[in-house]
């Protein structure tokens, strides 16, 4: 069929088609969420007529499943919590999270050869171009370091606020304006990617010292002409990493590394050196070995001091950003406690800014108190979908480690491994930044990071494949050291 064919070729182009209606549903009427959801279902059901099966299985298929089953109970909860508000604010989280989840199944079916691989290498690299462009005419910028306020003051304001989902029952502002560090923690996912396709050598010079115990492997055959050696395009020898990418990725760095330090996200900054420094252990074994020196050496002198201490003089104020961390180590004890009054369904779903508004001093009244959730990503999992949703977000993180791990080994000294690299360490930059900020499970614009996840869980999906097939490299692929 025509419309099979067409949704094989473009399913996340096609998928992104709902935006708009999910994640943003306050700008449009409830028939366009309907009809958002049921395009959705075409892809899904195209592929069950095509190949007799949902989807390809991956890593991600039991977190999904997880996630999805809390809803039904954390959406009555957030009816209970917020009465007036609170479906509302539910289902609009619920409608995003969906949407974030077709999107990661989007790019898993859909990353089915290397070329592929690296068209969705290029597509998420493109959309970094797209982000920053955003940013700088759409970000209401603050004024951390007073150097930076004239150039950031010349810039237009093109885009104005984002709606949201509860604020406007309770006199407050219909819409929000875009915070720095939410597109700060968006743009970290990228510069991994960027830095290994541009950088990340397809073979180490050990992989060319043969094992002195292992006899030599016989001469593979050659594959046939129209497989290896053949160009199409702007494509080298097929598999090979297409002639634009290192252009597009230098693009992408020139382009989001200066628009980092305009966001003055201090969060972002840690969780991208974070990515950086796991990058190069990989890489370099002395790297290895310093970070192990130098957690031992932490692990030592947070002993002899004692974390009581650490964070009692944190909160006290007495070290470097103590104010900014303070107030953080107080959210968190006050979002512990609603985790604990609450750990089955949590608060309900898109309901912290309601439920942590109302103190009892203020005899059950709602007062905004300038969080919009618990700037940690595994705390803010727990209050939306509850303990059952905390506990899958952690399987989200334990899968993806152990899908980005096993694609790394199987495709070492391949150029695919930079996507692999790329992909698995922007999702580290981005879930380090989570300990101290939060894109939430669920948040408008957290279907950036699952798009990450799907490409990821796809390739590995389908790895053990590639490798024996001549149509990654056009050669034998290296296996990958054992250290």
């Amino acid at each position: 069929m025509a419309l099979d064919r067409i949704w094989s070729r473009h399913e996340p182009l096609l998928v992104l088609v709902a935006l708009p209606p999910l994640v943003l549903r306050e700008r449009f009427p409830p028939w366009a969420q309907a009809l958002a959801l049921a395009w959705l279902a075409l892809p899904w059901l195209a592929r069950r007529a095509r190949t007799g099966r949902w989807t390809v299985p991956t890593v991600l298929d039991p977190v999904a499943l997880a996630l999805l089953c809390t809803l039904p109970g954390t959406i009555h909860a957030a009816t209970q919590s917020a009465p007036d508000v609170g479906l509302a604010a539910a289902v609009s989280r619920a409608e995003s999270l969906v949407f974030a989840m077709a999107l990661a199944y989007a790019m898993a079916n859909w990353v089915r050869t290397p070329r592929r691989a690296w068209l969705a290498a290029g597509g998420l690299l493109l959309a970094s171009l797209a982000l920053v462009a955003f940013g700088l005419v759409g970000v209401d910028w603050l004024p951390k370091v007073p150097a930076l306020s004239p150039l950031l003051d010349r810039l237009p304001r093109l885009v104005g606020a984002v709606p949201h989902a509860t604020l406007p029952a309770y006199g407050q502002a219909a819409e929000v304006t875009i915070h720095p560090n939410s597109v700060a923690a968006l743009a970290i996912l990228f510069v991994p990617l960027a830095l290994a396709c541009l950088a990340w050598p397809a073979r180490s010079p050990r992989d060319d010292t043969p094992t002195p115990s292992a006899p030599p492997s016989p001469a593979p055959s050659p594959p046939p002409p129209a497989v290896l050696g053949e160009r199409v395009g702007g494509w080298g020898p097929a598999g090979a990493p297409p002639r634009w990418l290192r252009p597009l990725a230098a693009a992408a760095l020139a382009a989001t590394l200066p628009f980092l330090v305009l966001t003055q996200s201090r969060g972002a900054w840690l969780g991208l050196a974070a990515a950086m420094v796991g990058m190069a252990a990989v890489r370099w074994k002395p790297v290895r070995a310093a970070l192990a020196g130098a957690g031992a050496t932490a692990v030592v002198l947070a002993a002899l001091v004692g974390p009581a201490q650490i964070v009692a003089r944190i909160a006290a104020g007495g070290l470097p950003g103590a104010e900014s961390a303070g107030g953080r180590l107080r959210l968190w004890q006050e979002a512990l406690a609603l985790v604990h009054a609450h750990p089955v369904w949590g608060i309900g779903l898109n309901t912290f800014v309601v439920v942590h508004g109302r103190r009892p001093e203020y005899g059950g009244a709602y007062v905004y108190q300038g969080a919009p959730h618990a700037h940690n990503t595994l705390l803010q999992a727990a209050l939306d979908y509850g303990l059952p949703g905390f506990v899958a977000v952690v399987g989200l993180y334990a899968a993806l480690f152990a899908a980005a791990w096993r694609a790394h080994r199987r495709l070492a000294g391949t150029p695919l491994d930079a996507v692999v690299i790329g992909l698995a360490f922007g999702l580290l930059a981005h879930a380090a930044h989570g300990l101290v900020d939060a894109v939430a499970i669920g948040g408008k614009i957290g279907f950036v990071p699952w798009a990450l996840a799907g490409a990821l869980a796809g390739i590995r999906a389908r790895a053990h494949r590639w490798v024996g097939e001549a149509s990654v490299t056009g050669q034998r692929p290296v296996p990958a050291s054992p250290s």
